[in-house]
């Protein structure tokens, strides 16, 4: 769903429960996304979409 801070941005839970944000590329809720983790804070993924 849509990520609580950054414009155009989409959070969703990996595997392991961890929150991962990304952009949004047209992606539907519920759908999996493969990405690129690009850095992380002390709770959340920050991450980019895969090719």
């Amino acid at each position: 769903g849509p990520a609580r801070r950054g414009e155009g941005m989409l959070s969703g839970k990996t595997p392991q429960f961890k929150t991962a944000i990304f952009p949004d590329r047209g992606t539907r809720a519920g759908a999996t996304v493969a990405v690129r983790v690009e850095s992380a804070t002390a709770h959340t993924l920050l991450c980019s979409v895969a090719a």
